[in-house]
């Protein structure tokens, strides 16, 4: 069996002041840092076949802009493109990168962030060293829900908005689950790459943040001894962090970012101890 080898590096990729930020459908232009906005690479290798999984705190890249990164990657780290997986954790605090009718939107801070995105993936491939891959799921509950509601009239909105009182029931149920695979190596720090599923949008304004993302990878590294963290947001696109039966002023706000993050760093730490070896082969 060929031996794994597994890279991690992170690079800060926060714009500067005054650049457009996505997320909504006004305008708004950055006015100062909550936290820092990260790009974080995990390379893969087997001795045959490299890949890198990259978490980009951005809302979202367009096709165009997204397979523009593949090839600068490709060339810079010596992987193929069809070997290169990059996720945006969807804040919606981070600028615009979206491609409007062959133009960019903030193209200094585009062209500076495909640089970085370059860089990090190659000083992850730099950082390869041998490794064991472990896993374990957890459930953190109370942090996601789906944002579509019955109401008394029979309809269905959603965000109808926090205590409503016309509210009847949730329209479907969250995937609560949450996910851990813990690489460990050999004379490095181990890597945890953690998964969820909600939207990161509980803070408005014009403060960058990587919003509860962020706060996931803070307290997995603080309480993991020797330990980095990349975090990678799920599909679930139906669910998003309001918990109606909460007053506005308690469900929304960087402080949710917080306890969204932690307690779904917790609900994969508290399982740490539960993770079982996964066999590997080929990377494909």
């Amino acid at each position: 069996m060929p031996e794994l080898k597994v890279g991690f590096a992170r690079v800060d990729i926060t714009p500067m002041l005054g650049t457009k930020l996505a997320g909504y459908y006004y305008e708004r232009k950055m006015e100062g840092i909550l936290d820092p906005l990260l790009a974080t690479a995990v390379a893969f290798d087997d001795g045959e076949k490299r890949a890198i999984v990259m978490s980009v705190d951005n809302l979202g890249f367009p096709q165009t802009l997204h397979s523009m990164l593949r090839e600068k990657i490709a060339a810079a780290a010596g992987v193929e493109e069809s070997a290169i997986f990059v996720h945006c954790t969807h804040t919606h605090l981070a600028p615009h990168t979206w491609l409007r009718e062959g133009t960019k939107e903030n193209p200094e801070y585009v062209e500076f962030m495909l640089r970085r995105l370059a860089d990090v993936s190659v000083m992850a491939v730099r950082d390869l060293a041998p490794a064991e891959l472990y896993g374990t799921r957890g459930k953190a509950e109370g942090v996601s829900f789906i944002r579509r509601y019955e109401m008394r009239d029979g309809s269905i909105l959603t965000n109808p908005g926090y205590q409503n009182p016309d509210i009847v029931k949730m329209h479907g149920e969250p995937d609560e689950t949450s996910q851990l695979i813990i690489v460990k190596r050999e004379g490095k720090p181990e890597i945890g790459i953690v998964n969820f599923q909600t939207h990161p949008d509980t803070t408005g304004g014009n403060f960058v943040s990587a919003d509860y993302p962020h706060f996931v990878r803070k307290t997995y590294e603080a309480l993991v001894p020797n330990s980095l963290c990349i975090y990678i947001n799920g599909t679930q696109g139906d669910s998003n962090h309001i918990d109606v039966s909460l007053p506005a002023e308690q469900g929304r706000g960087y402080h949710r970012a917080e306890y969204m993050g932690k307690k779904i760093a917790m609900s994969v730490i508290e399982n740490y101890p539960l993770a079982k070896k996964i066999d590997g082969d080929k990377i494909s």
